[in-house]
């Protein structure tokens, strides 16, 4: 299937996997800046719709405090954090 997956396509196909793993959260070097809201949005609704349900094994090469600058809204960061980092163990990888 090519073109963009919506969050209800996501979780209506597989509702309770036991473990949620969502690609590399921000962009690599000498791509976009950040991702667009779009984008940004689904992984907010596919985080809320998961939180406290099921585990989620993401990655990411910015640190929590670059997230606002990379969905392009510091307050849409901080609500998908909270969710993300509520009940979990994080592993640094430098």
């Amino acid at each position: 299937r090519r073109g963009p997956i919506s969050a209800s396509e996501t979780t209506h196909q597989h509702p309770t996997p036991q473990v949620n793993a969502l690609p590399t959260v921000a962009p690599r070097a000498g791509d976009q800046t950040q991702v667009e809201r779009a984008q940004a949005n689904l992984v907010f609704q596919v985080i809320s719709k998961r939180y406290e349900k099921g585990s989620t094994l993401l990655t990411s090469n910015k640190s929590f405090g670059e997230w606002g600058q990379v969905f392009g809204d510091e307050v849409l960061a901080t609500a998908i954090l909270d969710r993300l980092l509520h009940h979990c163990d994080v592993v640094a990888i430098n």
